[in-house]
């Protein structure tokens, strides 16, 4: 995963495989153009939610009208 460094602003790629994408501060992207590596720090991915193993994630109960 990488994530912008602090001092680099927003941007959008403009060519190639990645052209359209915009890449914001406190984001992270398992993608980025070889051109601006420079602009990214590599870190961990964002830890995900804790869930006990074999436990389905707990549904919010229906509320009247709903089914």
């Amino acid at each position: 995963m990488y994530q912008l460094k602090p001092n680099q602003e927003t941007f959008q790629v403009i060519d190639g495989p990645l052209a359209g994408t915009t890449y914001h501060r406190g984001e992270h992207y398992s993608k980025i153009p070889d051109t601006e590596k420079h602009r990214f720090k590599k870190v961990n991915p964002p830890a995900a939610p804790e869930q006990s193993p074999g436990k389905p994630a707990a549904k919010k109960p229906a509320t009247k009208g709903e089914k």
